[in-house]
Formats: structure tokens, sequence, C-alpha cells
């Protein structure tokens, strides 16, 4: 092509460019389910965590209840039975469960205070990082299930 037609093709080109319409405001995100899961999450995948209180109540030493995230997961145990279920992060949110475990008997104390954890964790819709390596996960802002992250 001769150089004197290329300039006016560039030009012609670059005024079709110029015309595209621009959508004013910001643009729309995308629904929450799928906004990937921020680098660092709430949760870190692979960590492990203790739990220290559930719905304010602080756990007597020896209650044994934790899990590890792995792979979107939570596994671990309520202090009486394993536990496990999706974990889902956003930007925004937390959602765990629905969670599954076993069935295994255990003192009645210990199973109310187990069963509560698994409710607390079936509600969470968020987080909130607190001192040290605590999450405090949270339903409508109020922390119901703490964690304290494990020591490697």
């Amino acid at each position: 092509m001769p150089r004197a037609l290329l300039v006016p093709a560039i030009l012609t080109l670059a005024a079709c460019a110029a015309q595209t319409p621009v959508p004013a405001g910001p643009l729309p995100l995308p629904p929450e389910e799928v906004i990937p899961a921020p680098a660092t999450g709430a949760l870190i995948e692979g960590a492990a965590y203790d739990v220290v209180s559930i719905d304010g109540q602080l756990v007597p030493d020896g209650f044994g209840a934790g899990f590890t995230i792995r792979d979107g997961r939570l596994e671990g145990n309520d202090g009486c039975n394993a536990l496990s279920g999706p974990v889902v992060q956003t930007e925004r949110t937390l959602r765990i469960g629905p969670l599954v475990g076993t069935l295994m008997a255990c003192p009645a104390l210990v199973m109310d205070r187990a069963a509560g954890l698994a409710r607390a964790l079936a509600e969470v819709d968020g987080a909130r990082h607190g001192p040290g390596a605590t999450v405090a996960l949270t339903r409508a802002g109020r922390d119901r299930v703490v964690v304290q992250q494990q020591r490697p």
C-alpha cells in the first residue's frame, strides 16, 4: 500500500475506534458467586484452625474442635464428630456448608457444644481477622465462631 494511502487509513481506523460507546459510571460487578476468592482469604488454604469460642463462649481446653481448609473444603472435628463440607470465600463473603459428619455418641455437654458449633458454622456469612492469628467467623457482623490458626 502506498504511504500516501496508509496515513488516511490509519486515521480512519482511529476515528472508528474513538467512536465506540463507553458506558457512563462504574462497570457492573459480576454476581458474588463468580468473583474469585482473594489471594489472602479470611481462612488460609492448607492452614489448620482450633476453635476458641462459639457464640461468645470460650471452649474448654481439650475440647478438640478444629478444622483445616483444603481444596475449598472444611475437614475437621466438632469436638465429638468428624465434619466435612464446602467452603466458598469471595472478596465479600464466606460460606461454609452444608456440613456432614459422623454420628458418634459423646457426653451430653460435648454433644450440645458440638451441635452449637455445627449450627454456627452453617450460618456464617463473613469473617474478619482478629488479634494474632485469630479469625472471627461472623453472621450479620456478629461473631459466631472464633478460630486460632495453629502454629506450624
